[in-house]
């Protein structure tokens, strides 16, 4: 079956709805960080509307700033360049933001209230088994590897840990994606990512590899225009996903 992809799946936002969990640990640390008080419902919305233009701890600083900032923001028609230059401004904080956060996490991380923050999406799993049976999948994330492993422990969600390519020194996704290519001796024209975050799949496109933005999650318009734009394949649902890779396996053939 020389045709079939790796798929490689993100996992905040695609696997896992980690959302909630991120913004109480963005609200808990940016507060340290400024004395600002900033947890609220409302600001908790705000966080997962703009959630997807931050894409590590580091620039999560600047996604907390924005909302701190600007109550009424609209992220619906924000960009990932306004925000890129927000990120740009904020480096210096950004850096010190990242330490704390993951601190943080590490603290709170394996407690029940840690795994009662963040749920998997409703028949991902479902959909990730059937893309298993007929391709080989991976996990592909910069997020560090422990909270993934107690996740997927947790919801009995079955990914090897040699499954798992994960942030380790300041890995980028498309770095992370070359070294799955490495590993599997072949291109990045053969790997999949499936991502919720338009600069990432914009990214790894780049690089040569096939991409699908999952919307599922929090839908953005900007993003669904964007990835049109770039002819990212869109699925809406987890089940839409096997459907595309047919696609992309049978376009492969031609």
């Amino acid at each position: 079956m020389k045709n079939k992809l790796i798929v490689a799946f993100d996992f905040d936002g695609v696997i896992i709805d980690t959302a909630y969990e991120s913004y109480t640990l963005a609200a808990k640390t940016f507060g340290e960080m400024t004395g600002q008080n900033v947890f609220s419902e409302h600001n908790a919305q705000q966080y997962i509307k703009g959630r997807a233009f931050s894409l590590n701890a580091e620039t999560n600083y600047t996604l907390m700033k924005l909302i701190a900032e600007n109550p009424s923001l609209d992220f619906s028609n924000f960009s990932q360049k306004k925000f890129d230059k927000h990120t740009e401004k904020n480096k210096n904080q950004g850096k010190v933001f990242a330490g704390k956060f993951i601190q943080n996490r590490h603290k709170l991380i394996n407690t029940n209230e840690w795994l009662e923050l963040q749920k998997p999406f409703i028949n991902v799993q479902k959909a990730v088994e059937e893309i298993s049976k007929t391709n080989n999948t991976y996990i592909v994330s910069t997020k560090a590897k422990p909270p993934i492993v107690a996740l997927l422990k947790h919801y009995r969600i079955h990914f090897s840990e040699e499954k798992i390519f994960s942030e380790n020194k300041g890995e980028t996704k498309e770095e992370l994606l070359k070294d799955l290519a490495k590993k599997e001796n072949t291109t990045m024209s053969k790997i999949l990512l499936i991502d919720d975050a338009i600069k990432q799949l914009a990214a790894v496109k780049r690089e040569g590899a096939k991409t699908i933005l999952a919307m599922w999650g929090e839908k953005r318009k900007v993003f669904e225009d964007e990835a049109n734009r770039l002819k990212i394949k869109i699925a809406y649902s987890p089940k839409d996903c096997l459907k595309i890779i047919k696609e992309l396996e049978e376009e492969s053939e031609n």
